[in-house]
């Protein structure tokens, strides 16, 4: 990766945006590697991605015990969809082949579509809390399947999946769901990075990107800690919509390409 200082930059300025938010910005962290340090879209190129979505789940999901916003029973039932999951996307990848740079951009595309529709209405005031509909343990972890499974596909946490899951199917409180997503994320992140990595057919990564960008994320989700919330939230969401709008552009462009 010859502009790894640009990429580095990227991603400090991801975490640090997005942090005061609780965004991690795994939508994000893809299409930094792959139109900012032009790296094909790759099992080694997810594994990047995963090194640094697992700096935000870890940071904050440590928080988020601390103050003990946290269900050890619901996190255990959550990870017996979740971490199958995981592996059954890992086998997804492989599966995918020369045909991964397509499909990866098509549910990348519909999950950044939700993204931005939700994150519209939270701007306009609009966003509803998930309906409760009742403790039901197979819904639950068929949600955090899918959640496991789009974490191996697209190197992203999956919060946008759980957190729903969590509130609607185990009638959690939004804070104490979001605990529990990042709870699930530092078990699943790992097993999906190892399964990657053990199935990677091709060279890895160099040990400097592997330190080098996961510090400048953590980095950038530090500070922005403590001095992003002087950001007004509505300016943050717009740039996160602004920035998944052009990436969602980019993708149709690359599909349209490939299609013709």
């Amino acid at each position: 990766m010859e502009d790894i200082w640009l990429v580095a930059t990227c991603v400090f300025f991801t975490g640090f945006l997005f942090a005061p938010l609780g965004l991690g910005g795994g939508l994000l962290f893809i299409p930094i590697l792959h139109y900012v340090g032009e790296l094909p879209i790759t099992p080694s190129t997810l594994l990047i991605s995963l090194c640094l979505t697992a700096m935000t789940a870890y940071g904050s999901g440590i928080t988020h015990r601390r103050e003990g916003l946290w269900n050890n029973e619901i996190i255990r039932k959550g990870l017996f969809g979740a971490i199958p999951g995981s592996i059954i996307g890992v086998i997804i990848v492989n599966m995918a082949g020369d045909n991964l740079n397509i499909i990866f951009k098509l549910l990348a595309m519909i999950l950044i579509f939700w993204a931005i529709w939700k994150m519209y209405n939270r701007i306009i005031g609009l966003e509803k809390n998930e309906e409760k509909l009742g403790y039901n343990i197979a819904k639950l972890q068929m949600g955090s399947g899918i959640g496991g499974m789009l974490c191996s596909i697209l190197a992203m946490g999956s919060g946008a999946i759980y957190v729903p899951t969590y509130r609607t199917y185990a009638e959690l409180s939004h804070r104490v769901a979001i605990g529990c997503s990042y709870a699930t994320m530092m078990v699943v992140i790992p097993v999906a990075f190892v399964t990657h990595a053990m199935l990677l057919d091709g060279e890895f990564t160099s040990l400097f990107v592997i330190i080098i960008l996961p510090l400048a994320v953590l980095m950038g989700s530090m500070i922005g800690a403590k001095f992003g919330l002087r950001f007004s939230d509505i300016a943050v969401m717009y740039i996160f919509v602004l920035v998944l709008g052009l990436v969602l552009i980019k993708y149709c462009l690359d599909i349209s390409d490939y299609l013709i």
